[in-house]
């Protein structure tokens, strides 16, 4: 412990010098003069400072007392011989650890020196306490304030401030219940009649408005702090939600789609196989009528019907699937076509669709129910926007000036898109429309399609003018082995194939297919039953086709068993579900083929006639 004596009577500070020795305390200066104490101060950084009011030179003790404890935080005592009331209170202003009155005993010293140290060492553990504080107030991620019973702000953090671009000077004595948003001012005054006799608000979710009129989503907590039984004032502290309620929403909307996709894949397996019946049997019935027949063209509007119905199933479940897309090289302009005529079917009479379609080279790679996705939602998007006036609805598709790209362009004359969002257009979940009219995803999946073809989309906009939508796809100028193949063909056989549905139409109808595709046929019902009797006799066919959901046994779990009889039969698996899930365990228990109904007769006898020959 190092004290410093400031006394410009020699025999005086060498008296307290000796007594301070005495009682263990080490002397860093004796000084004479204020400008010296400053000085030795400086240098000699001690723990006390006890100092003589009145002394020579152009300073007194208070003033070098005051400049020091600007600059140190050092406890000094005063010296006096006087008892001056004026010289008191002007050393009061300078809040000295202690006053001693010459003469003073030694006693009266030590006891001095050891209130005043005491009292140093407790305000420096206050003043650690409220730097502390002060740096969590005012570092804290979260908002807090504090507002009196009516409101008016006492005191907020930086977050605060900074989150409602307030300035402190003008935050400072604003009332609290202004920055709540009208739409929860009621539901917060209510809650805080119960804070002011001493109630939590726990988690309340209300909202904010900054200084620019912004909505801000806040999760607020209230306590109140009480002195003597009497409410003194309210702490809140608010954390920033608006982030998290947009990943709610967009949590929400997710799970929505899931939904969506775990409906449409339940009934996908019911719904293809009403249509594999339909036009299982309509292929037996074009097969069977001449061509000249009357009725030859309407069987075959019905097969084309089932076969855009497949399609528009297909289409369906895109969106919802979890499977990896299988592309493929296919032409633009009859895709374009087909799915201007579906569009025709669901948007308003009073929008007229107009194609102006000068493309040679239409030749794309990817897959083609992408690009009817793409399509709908720009044609979709356009027609809301023309919906209360109606308008027209351009599509146009033509070649670049090299040959390298297809240009599309969805043009309408709609109320176009606000400048203040056109940035925003392609963000996932970002939309214009009333709940419950859109997700939000529409364009986002436009914008995403456009990538995985390597393609570009650039959208010009102007208010009550129409928008316009420009797409650049890169044509596709590989060919591939696939492409080569005559998909039309139909492929005959003689062999014996076992097929195996849970539904007696099917058999029915398949029995016919593969009959007329000149097979022998032998069908059941039942897995199980194929397995006792297959168990019991030496098997006598050439390949097994089975339906992939049947009750009591899977189509999966019916191949494993057949597979231990006989492990080198082929076995197809027809199934009315679009995703992949099963694809990976069916290829390792060995299913050479996986067919999705309902299917093209073509399509079965060149699926069956690769497994025979096990290709």
């Amino acid at each position: 412990m190092k004290i410093q004596i400031v006394e410009d009577e020699i025999l005086v500070a060498e008296d307290i010098a000796m007594s301070l020795k005495d009682m263990g305390y080490n002397i860093s200066s004796i000084v004479s003069s204020g400008k010296e104490a400053i000085h030795r101060s400086e240098q000699d950084k001690p723990d006390l400072i006890i100092m003589d009011i009145v002394l020579k030179g152009e300073i007194d003790g208070i003033d070098t007392a005051s400049k020091i404890t600007q600059i140190y935080d050092i406890p000094i005592i005063f010296l006096t011989a006087f008892s001056d009331n004026s010289i008191i209170e002007r050393a009061k202003s300078i809040r000295p650890y202690g006053y001693l009155i010459k003469p003073f005993s030694e006693k009266e010293l030590n006891i001095t020196i050891q209130m005043a140290l005491e009292k140093s060492s407790m305000e420096k553990k206050i003043k650690e306490s409220e730097l502390k504080y002060k740096t969590l107030f005012e570092d804290a991620l979260d908002m807090i304030n504090i507002f009196d019973e009516k409101g008016i702000i006492i005191d907020s953090n930086r977050m605060e401030l900074e989150t409602l671009g307030y300035l402190k000077d003008e935050y400072i004595g604003k009332n609290f219940f202004e920055i709540i948003h009208p739409d929860f001012q009621n539901i917060f005054q209510k809650e805080f009649k119960k804070v002011i006799t001493g109630s939590i608000i726990k988690c309340l979710r209300i909202a904010f408005l900054s200084k620019s009129r912004k909505k801000i989503d806040v999760e607020i907590n209230v306590v109140p702090y009480f002195m003597d039984y009497k409410f003194q004032n309210a702490r809140a502290i608010s954390r920033n939600i608006t982030e998290q309620i947009l990943l709610e929403m967009q949590l929400r909307q997710s799970q929505k789609i899931e939904a969506i996709g775990m409906l449409a894949g339940g009934i996908a397996h019911d719904f293809n196989n009403i249509i594999a019946i339909i036009m299982g049997n309509t292929q037996l019935v074009i097969d069977e009528i001449p061509k000249d027949h009357k009725s030859h063209d309407n069987i075959n509007h019905i097969y084309k019907a089932c076969l855009r119905a497949k399609d528009l199933a297909k289409k369906i479940l895109t969106f919802s699937r979890k499977t990896q897309i299988v592309k493929q090289s296919f032409n633009l302009v009859p895709l374009v076509k087909e799915s201007l005529k579906m569009l025709r079917a669901i948007i308003l009479p009073h929008i007229e669709i107009k194609q102006n379609i000068k493309c040679k080279n239409d030749r794309l790679f990817g897959d083609p129910t992408e690009i009817n996705q793409l399509l709908m939602n720009l044609c979709l998007n356009a027609a809301k926007s023309m919906n209360e006036k109606g308008g027209l609805l351009t599509i146009n598709i033509e070649n670049s000036e090299d040959q390298s790209l297809i240009k599309m362009t969805v043009e309408d004359t709609g109320k176009g898109i606000d400048p203040k969002v056109q940035d925003k257009i392609f963000n996932p979940y970002f939309t214009t429309k009333e709940l419950g009219e859109g997700t939000g995803l529409g364009l986002s999946i436009v914008h995403s399609i456009v990538q995985n073809y390597q393609g570009k989309i650039f959208f010009e906009s102007k208010i009550n003018k129409g928008t316009i939508f420009n797409i650049f796809f890169p044509i596709h100028t590989t060919s591939t082995k696939d492409e080569n193949i005559d998909q039309s063909e139909i492929i005959r056989g003689s062999e014996t194939i076992l097929f195996i549905d849970d539904e007696e139409e099917i058999v029915k109808m398949m029995e016919n297919i593969l009959k007329n595709l000149g097979y022998s046929v032998i069908t059941y019902t039942s897995p199980i039953q194929v397995l006792d009797i297959l168990k019991n006799n030496p098997p006598n066919y050439d390949l097994i086709i089975t339906d992939m959901t049947m009750p009591k046994m899977k189509g999966i779990e019916f191949s494993k068993e057949i597979l231990k009889i006989n492990k080198d039969i082929p076995i197809i698996l027809l199934t009315g579900l679009t995703d992949d899930s099963f694809r990976e365990e069916a290829e390792k228990v060995g299913i050479k083929s996986i067919l999705i109904k309902p299917i093209e007769k073509n399509i079965l006898s060149i699926a069956i006639r690769n497994a025979l020959n096990k290709i």
